[in-house]
């Protein structure tokens, strides 16, 4: 596995981790209702280059991502490719935003997490600091905003 930046010619691939990722959630855990409201087409936005985006490549390929945003010490987005799930790539991905963090002194890190993404984050030592119903698209979801202190 490596660890590179962002570039922009990666925007196509990321968008198509992004809906692949979010649709491969259990239709029980959010509706299909929920994952076109969360992940239509479209939701990445091309700014990425003007945050701290990194993506993790196995043979080549991408297969996950990361996005940071430093001034809010906000992970923004962290998702996996489905077939690449479970291979330590969201961990390592994870890693470098913490290394990061410190090194800019930051010190807090926050995300708001889905509930898939939750028992992630709580393991990476975040803790729950609010449950949230969020509006999409005129749909309701839940998600977690989670944050950790790492000065």
């Amino acid at each position: 596995m490596q660890i590179r930046e962002y570039i922009p010619e990666d925007f196509s691939c990321l968008t198509k981790i992004l809906h692949q990722a979010v649709h491969n959630i259990p239709t029980d855990i959010y509706t299909y209702e929920q994952q076109n409201a969360w992940a239509p087409d479209s939701i990445l936005k091309q700014n990425l280059h003007l945050t701290k985006t990194w993506v993790c490549l196995m043979d080549d390929t991408i297969a996950g991502f990361i996005d940071f945003i430093p001034s809010k010490g906000y992970i923004n987005y962290l998702y996996t490719h489905p077939d690449y799930q479970r291979k330590g790539i969201a961990s390592l991905l994870y890693q470098k935003v913490e290394t990061e963090a410190i090194r800019l002194q930051i010190e807090k890190l926050t995300v708001d997490a889905s509930k898939v993404a939750l028992p992630f984050f709580l393991h990476k030592g975040f803790t729950l600091e609010r449950e949230n119903i969020v509006e999409r698209k005129g749909v309701k979801m839940i998600n977690f905003t989670v944050g950790k202190i790492i000065v």
